[in-house]
């Protein structure tokens, strides 16, 4: 739904997957996603003075913000926590972002071997929603 060939946040589905299964959020859920790629960059300055520069890709940075509407993300950290404790392997997610260009096509991103953290689960305050805040790291973005 681009609005005078500019993309919105309504253009854009995130979906969570784990091999156990999905982490079910609404797209009212998510009001803002974020991938941002994480690159080093190091110049070498040999003796003679020119300069050469290389590039390492490594990984991107996910962050997830939602307005907290069901006990869905406190339920799945309750049991990623018990998981731990229990001495079971943290399996990474997979997550598809998936955006409808203005032109009408679809295009498809995949984060993969995404390891996530419940960053601010949200405080209860008055005459207030409840923000939550998740953050990861991917260590590809594929496009499918």
């Amino acid at each position: 739904m681009s609005q005078q060939g500019y993309s919105l946040g309504q253009d854009l589905q995130i979906t969570i997957n784990f091999p156990e299964g999905p982490l079910t959020l609404s797209t009212n859920d998510i009001t803002s996603f974020n991938a941002t790629p994480e690159i080093t960059d190091k110049r070498i300055v040999p003796v003679s003075g020119n300069p050469h520069n290389l590039r390492f890709h490594e990984g991107w940075s996910l962050t997830f913000e939602g307005e907290r509407n069901s006990k869905e993300l406190d339920e799945f950290w309750t049991r990623q926590e018990a998981g731990f404790y229990n001495g079971e392997a943290e399996l990474g997610a997979v997550v598809t972002q998936t955006i409808k260009e203005k032109d009408g096509t679809v295009s498809r991103y995949l984060y993969t071997e995404v390891i996530l953290k419940f960053d601010e689960p949200g405080t209860y305050k008055g005459n207030d929603s409840v923000t939550w805040r998740m953050t990861g790291r991917a260590s590809r973005k594929l496009k499918i």
